[in-house]
């Protein structure tokens, strides 16, 4: 994009260009005669977006392709109570309760043939060694000093149990993809 070399005050070269269209300075000529000229798609050779090496259509295509896999792949499940994911669709994100809760927030043409299943993950857990380790590690701890060393150990054990126990119910659900509900179409 006509690559314009910069000057020192002195008239001596810089050794630095910048790009004529968009003034962003580059270390070479090349780099400057190069950089507002599109990115060609790894694909199909249309140009891109800045900063995308594949074009939107070949991207869509790619993604498609992948989902196509990662579906075939899948363990093919007509029954699944429990939450479920369809990217895009529904009112959270792609993640419903249940398959019917799913299609009762979608218009009839809108239902998917398949969605994942998602697993829960109880993530308001807490462990002894998540207590422990940070005291242990301390650079401050004196040579051979361990676990040993400390008191209330059962107590805070009982404690940590008893948190896991009151937090159980907290969960969010993540999909899996190699498990894919299939969609019975209503008639």
């Amino acid at each position: 994009m006509n690559p314009i070399e910069l000057f020192h005050k002195n008239g001596k070269s810089a050794g630095v260009f910048y790009c004529y269209k968009c003034h962003c300075v580059a270390k070479s000529k090349d780099a400057a005669e190069e950089c507002c000229t599109p990115t060609l798609c790894k694909f199909c050779g249309k140009p891109c977006r800045q900063y995308h090496t594949c074009c939107d259509d070949c991207s869509k295509s790619q993604s498609v392709k992948a989902e196509q896999e990662r579906f075939d792949k899948a363990e093919k499940l007509t029954k699944w109570d429990g939450w479920v994911f369809s990217a895009g669709l529904g009112f959270h994100d792609g993640f419903a309760e249940s398959v019917s809760d799913l299609l009762d927030q979608l218009d009839d043409d809108e239902a998917p043939e398949y969605v994942w299943a998602c697993d829960p993950d109880n993530f308001a857990v807490a462990s002894i060694d998540d207590v422990i380790r940070p005291i242990l590690e301390n650079e401050a701890a004196y040579e051979g000093f361990g676990s040993g060393h400390l008191n209330g150990i059962d107590e805070l054990k009982a404690a940590i149990d008893q948190f896991n126990e009151s937090n159980k119910h907290i969960v969010s659900y993540a999909p899996n993809f190699k498990k894919a509900v299939l969609i019975q179409k209503q008639n």
